[in-house]
Order: structure tokens, then sequence, then C-alpha cells
């Protein structure tokens, strides 16, 4: 009664205008008569209207004497439709029902806010808390490469051929945790372990250039990990792994590494606790432990990883959430394999200046990351603030197991802000922000302009998303962004992101798009700084420039509102300019001393265009089906010869039973081997230039029952030797049982 008392006191008293217009106002209340804030309003004929202010009020002005139609949306609720007369003397109250949607099914990424995956003109996949948990997936990426035209090599993470194999150094897909940008201060790569997957709620991967909205690194794509938020019940999660590789069959592999013969179990243990303070905060806090011998030599890892969430405020006023963690591992790298005939062993790089094998490295690393989160909901929309911090520490570690002093290692920062406001502007959605980012590492590897070892890159950037309905059906959405990025203490890169897209539904059941943007990346401190001729030669390149794309994209999705089923089909196209690769280089010093090494350089151009097929359907009574299909073809301008490390075919699959207390599934992955690969590596590295098809079946069965829940997994199940990228052996078959318990 109280909040309908207010609502009578908002003023619509009519306009001293010619025009003969007046102001309307009222409340938007939800199911427990409770203020809703953020609700679009909207005079549906008069194409004007307003966003309900943290008390659920809002107000329109100008609006027209007469009858209109007047509707409330919400995502989340069904809209309600009232049909009102102007003037009126009558409070304006719209109640909302809660509306509960599909899992998956409401995504963030695309516009930097949420809506609905069949309303994004692009290319989006979602994957949900429930397909990460019925598999053993320890990292990011583990679960991507489910993903239909996504496939990982080492730590390159490629979306429709957009990367190859760098040697861990830039990444062309941004990795975000809840919308804020996380990259590896150094190499600007992906950190897998950047929050426990058994605290994910699902995982976003936007294909195709995202720079328009999230700058530099989003060329080829986004990868947006949505954690999940401490329930209302104080609960206790363990979960407990253990696991086996098969030993290696040739007898060639085994005899050089005897160790090959054995089985070599790993273990993983994670302990989760949430609960709630009070009526508007709560927490989760994740302590995890993994122990893995590796199935290659000199290829062991021991890890503990903590993470933790804190939540305080409503999800419908302010709210601030905090994202925090600490990873510390100790980890021999196997770098590349030491030929063909010796592919359990690391190799060397001849023109190396040290007798160890270079194909290997041992160090232990520390990251934290902290993520803090404020939503704010004000009248004319939501108001996000986020700020990220992120380090790394690597030290090296010798041959008897000692850690190296710090100055031989890697010491990096990465550090920034922004805000962002998201609301009703005119008849459409504005989505507007700015941020500031800082890139700091010291490294013994890096050499500066100034002959120093510490490389910054600092970022400003700005950007504005504007999305509205042109006619009926059709929604159209354009952006623009400009990042800043000052490299040298004398350069300044300036860069302007566009990007279009258009929507269309067809009838019920099928909808089109098409989109066109820009993607860049600037390249990493260890791209443009790297020089050491003494472990892995590599020299600096401080005249590497930004690395640009143009992309277009049409699909069709056919999705009938009542059938469990789903096609989606993608046409796309990018142009490839100054890519960043490695290539062997012959240089000469200041004494005019001639030395050999590796550089990375800007290659001229390049393309990459194809299709993509996508489907999904629930079988019968207890089955779900999944089956994507990506063909690639890609160019390089300038040897007329395919991209490096871009697989043709690429496939995904499964298959899923869920009945009563009994699960059982099985997934495939498919990768036709690449047409080309790098001739300059191989000259170095005994069969660098070998590849192979891969093709992966994994399978797992699993019981449950009130809160215990036993799986047995099967990885590589067909134990297919094949390569994880260029000159290092995929895992062999692999067992596994783990057990959940919550109480």
């Amino acid at each position: 009664m109280v909040l309908l008392l207010a609502a009578a006191s908002l003023p619509w008293v009519p306009n001293a205008s010619a025009q003969e217009s007046y102001r309307i106002a009222g409340v938007v209340l939800d199911e427990n008569q409770e203020p809703l804030p953020g609700v679009n309003v909207l005079l549906v004929d008069a194409r004007i209207g307003a966003v309900s202010d943290a008390y659920g009020r809002f107000a329109i002005d100008g609006v027209p004497e007469g009858s209109h139609v007047l509707r409330c949306s919400f995502l989340g609720y069904e809209p309600d439709t009232l049909d009102i007369v102007v003037p009126t003397e009558r409070p304006i109250v719209c109640r909302l029902m809660p509306h509960i949607y599909d899992a998956g099914e409401v995504v963030v990424t695309a516009s930097r806010r949420p809506q609905l995956a069949s309303d994004v003109p692009a290319s989006i996949a979602v994957l949900g808390a429930d397909f990460i948990s019925a598999r053993r997936i320890e990292s990011l990426d583990t679960a991507i490469r489910h993903v239909s035209g996504v496939s990982v090599q080492g730590n390159q993470v490629s979306i429709r051929g957009s990367s190859g194999f760098a040697y861990n150094t830039g990444s062309r897909v941004l990795l975000l945790v809840d919308g804020m940008p996380l990259l590896s201060p150094d190499t600007d790569g992906v950190p897998f372990e950047a929050i426990p997957m058994s605290r994910v709620k699902q995982v976003e991967i936007l294909k195709g250039p995202g720079s328009a909205l999230y700058g530099s690194g989003a060329l080829g794509g986004v990868v947006n990990i949505i954690s999940e938020s401490a329930g209302d019940k104080p609960a206790t999660s363990i979960r407990a792994a253990v696991g086996f590789n098969e030993p290696f069959r040739y007898p060639e592999w085994t005899r050089k590494w005897t160790s090959a013969r054995d089985f070599r179990p790993d273990y993983t243990m994670e302990i989760t606790h949430e609960r709630s303070f009070g009526a508007n905060a709560s927490g989760w806090m994740s302590i995890s432990g993994i122990v893995d011998p590796g199935y290659l030599n000199q290829d062991r890892s021991r890890s503990i990883n903590i993470f933790a969430k804190a939540s305080a405020g409503s999800a419908r006023r302010t709210r601030l959430d905090v994202l925090a963690g600490l990873l510390i591992r100790r980890r021999e790298n196997f770098l590349f394999w030491n030929g063909l005939s010796d592919a359990l062993n690391p190799g060397s790089i001849a023109i190396s200046r040290v007798d160890e094998p270079t194909g290997a490295s041992d160090n232990h690393t520390m990251t934290m990351s902290l993520l803090p989160q404020l939503r704010m909901p004000t009248k004319r929309g939501v108001v996000n603030v986020r700020a990220r911090f992120y380090s790394l520490l690597i030290r090296p570690i010798d041959d008897d197991g000692r850690l190296k002093p710090l100055a031989q290692g890697t010491v990096g920062f990465r550090t920034g802000a922004e805000a962002q406001f998201s609301g009703e502007l005119a008849d459409g959605q504005v989505t507007t922000g700015a941020n500031v980012d800082l890139n700091l590492t010291t490294s013994s590897f890096f050499r500066t302009e100034s002959g120093e070892s510490v490389g910054r890159q600092p970022e400003m950037a700005a950007y504005v998303q504007y999305e509205r309905d042109i006619a009926q059906m059709i929604s159209a959405v354009g952006g623009l962004r400009l990042d800043v990025f000052q490299v040298f203490s004398i350069e300044t890169i300036v860069h302007l992101s566009p990007k279009l897209a258009i929507a269309r539904r067809v009838g019920p059941a099928i909808s089109a798009r098409a989109s066109a943007g820009a993607g860049f990346r600037v390249p990493s401190v260890a791209e443009r700084y790297t020089d050491d001729q003494g472990y892995f030669p590599v020299f600096r390149n401080l005249d590497l420039r930004p690395e640009t794309s143009i992309s277009a994209e049409l699909g069709v999705r056919y999705e009938p509102p009542k059938a469990m089923a789903s096609v989606d089909l993608a046409l796309f196209y990018s142009r490839l300019d100054d890519l960043i690769e490695p290539r062997f280089v012959q240089l000469e010093d200041e004494v005019g001393s001639r030395r050999l090494g590796f550089q990375f350089v800007n290659l001229s151009r390049g393309r990459v265009a194809g299709l993509e097929v996508e489907s999904r359907a629930a079988l019968l009574c207890c089955f779900r089906a999944r089956l994507g299909y990506t063909l690639l073809s890609s160019m390089d301008f300038d040897t007329r010869r395919p991209l490096a490390y871009r697989p043709q075919h690429l496939l995904v699959g499964g298959i899923a039973l869920d009945r009563n207390s009994v699960t059982a599934g099985l997934d495939a992955r498919a990768a036709s081997k690449p047409a080309t690969v790098d001739s300059d590596f191989s000259r170095f590295v005994p069969d660098a230039d070998i590849a192979v098809n891969s093709i992966v079946l994994d399978g797992r069965v699993g019981w449950s029952r009130k809160n215990l829940r036993v799986s047995l997994q099967v990885e590589n199940l067909l134990n297919y030797y094949y390569l994880e990228r260029a000159a290092l052996l995929a895992p062999p078959r692999h067992f596994g049982i783990q057990v959940n318990s919550t109480f």
C-alpha cells in the first residue's frame, strides 16, 4: 500500500506546451509487491520510454494525448502490457511475474549486458555448469575443446582459424572473468586456471572479433567465464579424483624413457564451502590441490589453487562482488620432443648456447588475482564499475630442484579499472564505458628500447554500442571503440574498432543475422622485448606493429518454439593483416658478429574463410545429442599457401544419457592435419614438420544418489596417438574415477 501511495504521489500533471504533451509516471512491482529497478518501460506506439530507478519508479515526458499501449519488460520476467489513456488521473502500476528460461539461454558477452542467446546477432556458444560437472574438466582449455570451431594448441586458443601456434606468446582470443579481461602480463596468454571450474556458472564463447567492445586481444573472439554465486544455505562440497595414463605401447619410445612403461597416477582434491551472512551477503571459498606426474619425461606438475568470492547487496539494488584467487604451481614444462623416434624426451636446438636440453624448462609460478565489481541500478539503466589486478611471478628451477634468484625470472602486473553504463536511450539500448589499464613486467629475458628489462604498456579506451529495432522483426546493432596504447615513451598507438550487425526474425522458428567488424591486437611485451641468446635464441623486435582484421558473418538459426532441437548455420570471412609469427633470422650485433635465432615479425596479410554447422537435439525420453562441423579455408597471401597450423576440418559431437540416477555419455573431437606448419621451427627441431589427423573419443558413466556422485571417465578411449601441437605428443588413454559429495 505504501508503494502504491508513493506511485500515486508522482507527478503526472500535463506539461504546458503547445503540442499538448503530458508526463506519465508510475512504479514497477515484482511478484512480492517489491519495487523492481532497471525495467524497460516503453510506449509501444509512440516509441518513447524510460527505465525504472532503484525504487521501481519511472516517468516519461512528451506523451501525446490519446490511447497508448505501455509495455514493461525485464529479463527473467514475463512482460506486462497495459492500455492507458493520456491524460490519466490514475497511477500506473506494472506488475512483472518471474519467467524461468532454460539454462544457458541468457548470455552477457555479446553486448556486455544480459540478453537471450537467440537474440544475439553473432555466433555464440555456451557451456553450462551441468556440461562441465559431468566431465573431468580441471581447467578452461579442457572445456572449450568441446566447442564447435574451437581448437587448442598448447596454450593457444583458436576460434575459426584466427590463431595458429605462436609458442605460448600472444593470444588472439581474449579471456574474461565475469566480464573483466584477464590475460597474462608477460605474454598476453590465456591463464586457463583463472578460476576453479567447479565454481563456474557457464562459459560463453563469442566467435568472431570482439574488439568493438573489448579492445586488443579480442581479434579472434572472446571467452567469458561467468562465476557462480553462493547459495542461501551453508554447504560444503568435497571432490576427490584419481587417474592414470596408460603406458605407451611403442618399445622404441619406452626404451629411451623407461617410466613410460608404468601406470603414473595423478591426484586431485578440492574442498569448497559456501554460506550466506545475513539477508544480503554471501560467499564461497575453494581450495584444491593437484599432483600430476605427466605422461612425458620432465612434465610433472604440482599446484595449490585457492579462490573465493564474496557478494553483498541485492541483484535488484546495489551489489558488490569480489573474486580473489591465488595459484601456486611447480611445473616442468615440456616444450618440444627429441624427434619422432624419441617423442617422450625433450630435445635441443643446436644453436642454443647452453648444454642442457632446451625442449623443457622447470618453473615455480605464483599468480594472484583480485576482481571487484560494483553494480548500481539508476533511473535510466545500470552502472557497472569494475577493477582488476593480476600478478605473475615466475622463478626458474635448477637441475637440483632449487629455485633460482628472482632476478633470473619474471615478475608481471596487469591492473586496470572501468566504468560502464547500460540502459535505454530514445527507443533503443545503449552500452557505453571507458577503461584504463597498465601492464608492467620485469623479466631477465626482456630488453626494452632503453636497454632495461622492464616492459610497460599502458592503455586507455572508450566504447559505445547502440541497439534498436529499425522495423518490425528487424533489429540493428552499431558499435565503436577507441583504444590508445603507449608502447614506447615517445610512441602512441591509436586504433578504432567499428562494428555493425543486423538480425531479422523470420517467423517463430527462424532467425537470420549479418555482421561485420574490425579486430586488432597490440603485440605482447614478450613478443616485442624478449631477447635471449643463451637458452632458446630469440631476438627482440621493437618495430612490431599491431595485428588487425576485418571480418564478416552471415548466419541463420532454426529453432522451433516447442521442439527440443536447433540448427545453426554460419558463413564467415576474416581478412588478417600484419599477423605476428616467429621466424628464423640472422642478425648482426654491435660488434659485427652474426647470430642465428628466432624473432617475432609481422607477416603481410592473410585470410580465413569457412562455414560452420551446429545442431542439438533431445532424443526419445532421456538422450541428448550435439554435432558441430567447421570447414576452414586459409591463405597466406605472400606464400600462397594455407596459414600455418590451421586444420581444414574440425568436428565435435556427443551423445548423453540422463535417466534417474544414472548418466552416461560419449564425446568426440576430430581435426584434419594442417596443410602447413612452421618450416623455420622444423629446421632445428627434429620432425617438427610432422602433422597428423587427430581423433579423440571420451567416455563417461556416472551414478548419483542424494548428495553423493561417483563417475568413471576414460579420455582418448581409442588410445590414438596424435599431436597436441608441433613437436609435442598428446596424452595417451587416461582412466579416472571421481567422487563428489555435498553436505
